[in-house]
C-alpha cells in the first residue's frame, strides 16, 4: 500500500511495529515505533526520502526484530551496529523477513 493511501485512510496501525520505508522498491530504512502512523509522518515532514512504507505483523519482540532486520538488510539509512544480531543467524532474519512481507502482500493492504 501506499503511503498516501495508508496514511489516509487510517489504515497504519498503531502499537509497537516494526516498520520499513522504501525508495524505488529498494529498503532504506528499518524503524519500530509505537506509533508507526506518526513515526512515519514525521519522517516524511524531516526530509527522509521515501516512497511508501509498511508495517510488519505484530511479532513478541519488535525491538529484537529491527536491530536483527537492520543487521541483516543493511538498509541505507540505518546506522550498522555490528552487536545488534541478537543471537540469530543473518539467513533466519533474512528469512523471517521474507515472511512478514508475504503476510503483507496477501492481507489485500
Amino acid at each position: 500500500m501506499r503511503l498516501s493511501a495508508a496514511l489516509s485512510y487510517g489504515r497504519l496501525i498503531s502499537g509497537a511495529r516494526v516498520y520499513a520505508l522504501f525508495l524505488r522498491d529498494r529498503l532504506v530504512y528499518v524503524g519500530v515505533s509505537t506509533n508507526t502512523r506518526k513515526r512515519i509522518l514525521a519522517h516524511k515532514t524531516n526530509g527522509r526520502d521515501f516512497d511508501y512504507a509498511i508495517v510488519l505483523p505484530a511479532s513478541d519482540d519488535p525491538y529484537r526484530d529491527e536491530r536483527d532486520f537492520i543487521f541483516a538488510l543493511r538498509p541505507v539509512g540505518n546506522t550498522y551496529m555490528s552487536n545488534c544480531l541478537s543471537g540469530r543467524n543473518r539467513a533466519d532474519i533474512i528469512e523471517r523477513w521474507d515472511a512478514a512481507l508475504t503476510v503483507r502482500e496477501g492481507d489485500g493492504q
